[in-house]
């Protein structure tokens, strides 16, 4: 019945349209208590829509404002991976006034290390894939923001591609009882350079504020 009632009223809008004079065909068998319900039916799914617009447009705000947080939250990872990683390398490495170990301590700190640097290649695809889905939800870095972004995968990659080198000549070291260390500690210098690198990048964040990180689409 309030499908019937509301073509009537389509009908009734048209022919005021088209200049009809003669509506009694139109409303025969037709009630005002009729029209009223078929108004307020209508009214009723127009506020359900708008309803549902607004419920729709505020989870795609808190959506968004969530992977822009989990863009944060894979940077600070980074930075405690990376805490992680120089950790055995710092005992590892033979450096002037620091305590000497042996093959089997050696092997655990490479373990150590190994952990560490799959933790941190994890933590780098994360970083990648939730870049990639901040313009799903309409959101963007600030064009200072993505240059930093940039930066950081290329110094992320350089330090893993670093780490895999140092790991085997640290391995080679201690297990060839060999005394050339000048390959190793310069490859642990580069390392070093690096990190270091990347740690200012991470840190750049804490001199802007949330609004200098991401862009709204409107």
């Amino acid at each position: 019945m309030v499908f019937k009632i509301i073509s009537y009223i389509v009908i009734f809008l048209l022919g005021v349209l088209i200049e009809a004079t003669d509506y009694q065909a139109l409303v025969k068998d037709v009630s005002w208590t009729d029209i009223v319900a078929a108004i307020s039916t209508f009214a009723t799914a127009l506020i359900v829509y708008k309803t549902y617009s607004m419920w729709l447009e505020s989870r795609k705000r808190e959506d968004s404002y969530q992977t822009s947080k989990d863009y944060i939250s894979a940077l600070v990872a980074i930075g405690d991976h990376v805490v992680e990683l120089m950790y055995p390398f710092n005992l590892s490495v033979p450096q002037a006034g620091g305590i000497p170990i042996d093959s089997e301590q050696c092997q655990k700190l490479l373990t150590m290390s190994s952990i560490a640097l799959h933790k941190l290649v994890t933590e780098r695809r994360k970083l990648f894939l939730v870049h990639a889905e901040l313009a799903f939800w309409g959101v963007s870095l600030t064009s200072q923001s993505e240059k930093t972004h940039q930066k950081i995968l290329q110094e992320l990659q350089s330090i893993i591609v670093i780490t895999e080198s140092l790991q085997s000549q640290i391995n080679y070291y201690y297990t060839m009882d060999t005394k050339d260390i000048l390959g190793m500690v310069d490859e642990f210098s580069l390392l070093n350079e690096k990190v270091e690198n990347l740690t200012k990048l991470l840190n750049s964040r804490y001199n802007n504020k949330y609004s200098d990180f991401f862009v709204y689409k409107k």
